[in-house]
């Protein structure tokens, strides 16, 4: 799978009614979407990593796009107040069987309570991989 050209008609296709999306240009591992009232900046790695925080904090609006698979699921949990402490940041997880999820970790840790986040992170990943089941609490 080729994520970068995913992003790229993903973003395309979120922009098709609201028509804001002026141009975009990619550099590397980097693509920038300039819409008509902001720049987003989506830096695309097959593999979730925590230094791709200090790479993408420069701008303003960010978004890490990463494969949904449970090694990145874990960094994400494990990580989980590294990725609150940057704001407008979110991470667009893309599975190989065509689902995705996306989650601002500032606003999903404001409205959810602690002790449900690893449940319903693990409930957005299954859904993703079409393998949703009701969430059983312990």
């Amino acid at each position: 799978m080729n994520l970068a050209e995913w992003t790229i008609n993903y973003v395309k296709h979120k922009d098709s009614f609201q028509k804001k999306l002026k141009d975009y240009k990619q550099d590397q591992d980097v693509v920038e979407f300039n819409f008509s009232d902001k720049k987003h900046h989506y830096l695309i790695s097959e593999k979730l990593e925590v230094s791709l925080l200090e790479r993408i904090k420069k701008y303003d609006w960010k978004t890490i796009v990463c494969l949904n698979t449970e090694e990145n699921l874990k960094v994400l949990i494990d990580n989980w107040k590294k990725f609150v402490g940057v704001d407008k940041l979110f991470v667009l997880f893309v599975s190989e069987k065509g689902g995705k999820w996306i989650i601002n970790p500032k606003t999903h840790e404001a409205i959810s309570d602690p002790e449900s986040l690893n449940l319903g992170l693990k409930s957005m990943y299954d859904a993703a991989e079409g393998k949703y089941e009701e969430p059983k609490r312990e």
